[in-house]
Formats: C-alpha cells, sequence, structure tokens
C-alpha cells in the first residue's frame, strides 16, 4: 500500500525521492535548514535513521549540511513499491508529529523495444555482403550480457553480432553483419527477439 506524505512536513523537508525511480537509485531526503552542528561529506548517520519495507539494507550518509542519502548495498528490486520512514527526530528537534517522516517510491517495471534500421551493404565497396543494424532501448538499467540474449540471429552461413551500449540512456545498439547476398527466397534471415 501506497504510504501518503503529510505535507506539513515541508517545513523541514524540502525534497526526497519519490515517484518511478531507478532500481540503482539511492534513496535521498532534502532538509529544508541547515541542521546544526557540522556534519562531514560522507559521515555516517546511525543505521537506524531510515526503515524501508520492504527490507533493503544499506546505509545513510550526510552528502551535504542539507542532504542525506541512503545507499542500498544492491539493487533494489524492479517493479517494486517500497514504503519508507525516515526517522526526522533523530537528526534534528521537532515535535512529537513530526518525528518520523513517511513517504514512499517505486522502481521501474523491467521492459524493453527493439527498433530495426533496415538492411544495408556492408561496404561501399561491394555489394554481396549485407548487415543489419537496429537498437534495443531498456526501461532501466540492465546488465549487457542480459541484453545480448535478447537478439538471436539464424541464417545460412554464420552471422556475428556486435554491440555498442550506452549505460547512460540504456541504449543498446547492435550490428548484425556477415550476411552474404543470396539469390532470392533461399535461406532468409531470422532475427528473433
Amino acid at each position: 500500500k501506497k504510504t501518503t506524505t503529510d505535507v506539513s512536513f515541508s517545513k523541514y523537508i524540502e525534497s526526497y525521492t519519490s515517484g518511478i525511480i531507478s532500481k540503482e537509485s539511492k534513496i535521498r531526503i532534502y532538509l529544508a535548514n541547515r541542521v546544526e552542528g557540522t556534519h562531514a561529506q560522507n559521515e555516517a548517520l546511525p543505521d537506524d535513521v531510515f526503515e524501508i519495507d520492504p527490507s533493503v539494507k544499506g546505509k545513510a550518509y550526510w552528502v551535504d549540511a542539507r542532504t542525506i542519502e541512503f545507499k542500498p548495498e544492491k539493487n533494489l528490486d524492479p517493479d517494486k513499491q517500497y514504503n519508507a520512514t525516515f526517522e526526522l527526530g533523530k537528526i534534528m528537534r521537532v515535535s512529537d508529529r513530526y518525528e518520523q517522516f513517511k513517504f514512499s517510491f517505486q522502481t521501474i517495471k523491467p521492459d524493453y523495444t527493439v527498433t530495426f534500421n533496415g538492411l544495408q551493404t556492408a561496404t561501399n565497396t561491394s555489394t554481396d555482403m549485407m548487415k543489419l543494424d537496429g537498437v534495443i532501448q531498456t526501461a532501466d538499467a540492465e546488465p549487457n550480457a542480459q541484453v545480448e540474449k535478447i537478439i538471436s540471429a539464424n541464417y545460412a552461413s554464420d552471422v556475428h553480432i556486435s554491440w555498442q551500449h550506452n549505460a547512460y540512456t540504456h541504449t543498446h545498439n547492435f550490428i548484425i553483419d556477415k550476411l552474404k547476398r543470396l539469390p532470392d527466397c533461399v535461406n532468409p534471415l531470422t532475427v528473433s527477439w
């Protein structure tokens, strides 16, 4: 069940992680004001400052005088709703009503699209060899080896699939080459995903 956030916390908390996030994300709280005292960058906070359900192992740190970040030990589960409690009362002096800030977020559901850019001659000097290129766009970060299992090609001769991965944009460009041009209707190329 999604947690309803109390908007009156805005006098203490300016922003926080919410909505749909990557499974690789960290959970952040950005305070409305500086907390009294000195907080060194990457200084660890007590283990009980965050409680996340379902349970997530990790550690909370000061990013700066107003930002606290919880870093999970491993990626969050994809396509999952998380409910979190931030113990604001352990960071600053507040009335009983504001000791615990409750919020929620959701991780991205895994998904992908495959787009083909068409069959082309492999080189400018010969029309005997062809290539087929395209792109796989994933909804979230995915391991390259896992993405490469999405595409397979079957042809009369051995083919080669080369890849270029962009982790930032979640795009995975591929080229199927070594496609020798054959007479019409003889062993067509089959690409499956």
